[in-house]
């Protein structure tokens, strides 16, 4: 390092020596710029939501904000967490008569797991369905509200891989705690209005090129059928 000085090297036997120099000058100091910050508030606005979804009778949104889910009476309520749990929340949604709400959870050391709740009886109603921990997604209520339709991802870099062998799409018996892999591939799964196929989609990118399908199985994962893919210009099958 030059330590503010020059340097004079004598390329013959490599011996440095300062070069000698003196230098009038003046600067001008002046206080840099400060700003507040305010890194964590006991309240601030929220500026966005995600994950919004409305009750069948348009009464109640429930939605994703700073990481949970909350509960709003529309149109003007004010808006009230549903749980007090630590737990980041995601992907809420009503039952058929809007009477309990599904979502999934994210702790980096407990993992993902499904929660249902009664919205009758309160926080107190929560239950984490007896499922493995592992990364879910979009649970879905059958219209008779007995089942649950969610999707348990394959992993990723930043949530891990561990507790994701058999990744697809499962469905829970909320009466008998039944909890079957109906489909190996499949997201955004869905109840037919009649409760008897669930319909998902599958695909993504490929080559750079959307590539995606619209298909649907009983609730066995039997009797497949693809009704759109994006492959053949709008095609029907």
């Amino acid at each position: 390092m030059g330590k503010g000085k020059i340097h004079r090297v004598n390329l013959n036997n490599s011996k440095v020596s300062d070069v000698p120099f003196h230098l009038n000058c003046s600067q001008k100091i002046a206080d840099a710029l400060h700003f507040k910050h305010a890194v964590s508030p006991d309240s601030f606005d929220v500026k966005a939501i995600r994950m919004a979804t409305t009750s069948p009778d348009g009464k109640w949104l429930a939605f994703n904000a700073v990481g949970h889910i909350w509960l709003k009476e529309l149109p003007s309520g004010k808006p009230k967490r549903i749980t007090n749990s630590d737990d980041f929340e995601f992907d809420p949604a009503f039952s058929a008569d809007g009477k309990k709400l599904t979502w999934v959870t994210w702790n980096d050391t407990a993992k993902g797991s499904v929660i249902m709740i009664d919205r009758s009886l309160g926080i107190t109603s929560a239950r984490k369905l007896d499922i493995p921990k592992g990364i879910y997604r979009t649970p879905r209520f059958s219209p008779d509200n007995s089942k649950i339709v969610y999707v348990k991802e394959e992993g990723n870099d930043h949530m891990g891989f561990t507790w994701c062998n058999d990744p697809g799409i499962y469905l829970f018996d909320l009466n008998s705690a039944d909890n079957s892999r109906i489909i190996e591939d499949g997201e955004y799964p869905y109840f037919s209005a009649e409760g008897e196929r669930i319909y998902f989609m599958t695909g993504g990118y490929l080559f750079g090129a959307l590539d995606k399908a619209f298909k649907s199985c009983d609730l066995s994962g039997n009797d497949l059928r693809t009704h759109y893919t994006s492959k053949y210009a709008n095609q029907f099958v």
